[in-house]
């Protein structure tokens, strides 16, 4: 990372500091939906919700929420490319089956927002500097005690019929923290599964026991 990329992103410690009210995880999941269920990870240090027939995968530190199972994914230039994020705002997965990925890691949020490259002050107003267009001011979000911020961007999405479409959809990010642990939240596009993608992030906890 390149010490001006790394002042733009890393300046933000205050948002570590965000206070939001938090709620207790139930295990059932049935404040989050009819028939949701539970998903945990000692390994990653987080627990979340996901509706009815989905399915969750697990790849390194990155946990992608699929409709149907399918294979992991198999690297390609683009995959978790900076080049990729700095064009189309988006990551590993195309449209289609995949509606969230939660990639995980240790820090405040200042730390993840410094290691991920997500977020930074734009003269006051905070902006995801990802994409290729101009991205909306983000606000702040918290849930079961994290706080963060969220935003909605345009992004490219792909679709075997039609092909690759720059300005295709609306991919959803979300960074957050509990103080220990981070997280990160994105979506392929989809207009679909944004509300659901948003429902299942609320969702996160982190664990104690790891």
């Amino acid at each position: 990372m390149s010490e001006s990329m790394s002042m733009k992103y890393g300046a933000l410690l205050a948002l570590s500091g965000l206070s939001v009210a938090t709620s207790s995880f139930a295990a059932d999941c049935s404040h989050y939906g009819r028939a949701w269920s539970p998903y945990a990870s000692r390994e990653l240090a987080m627990e979340f919700c996901h509706p009815p027939g989905f399915t969750v995968q697990t790849e390194g530190r990155n946990i992608h929420v699929v409709t149907r199972r399918a294979a992991a994914p198999k690297p390609t230039a683009a995959t978790n490319s900076r080049v990729e994020l700095a064009l189309n705002g988006k990551g590993t997965h195309e449209s289609g089956n995949h509606v969230l990925t939660l990639t995980t890691g240790k820090g405040d949020f200042a730390a993840g927002n410094a290691e991920e490259r997500i977020f930074f002050d734009d003269e006051g107003i905070i902006r995801a500097g990802i994409g290729r267009f101009s991205n909306p001011a983000a606000r702040k979000v918290g849930a079961n005690g994290w706080t963060g911020y969220k935003t909605e961007i345009v992004c490219s999405t792909h679709d075997a019929e039609t092909g690759f479409h720059a300005a295709g959809g609306l991919c959803l990010w979300v960074l957050g923290s509990d103080g220990r642990c981070y997280f990160v939240a994105n979506t392929s596009g989809e207009s679909s599964s944004t509300a659901t993608a948003w429902k299942i992030t609320r969702s996160v906890r982190f664990r104690d026991d790891f």
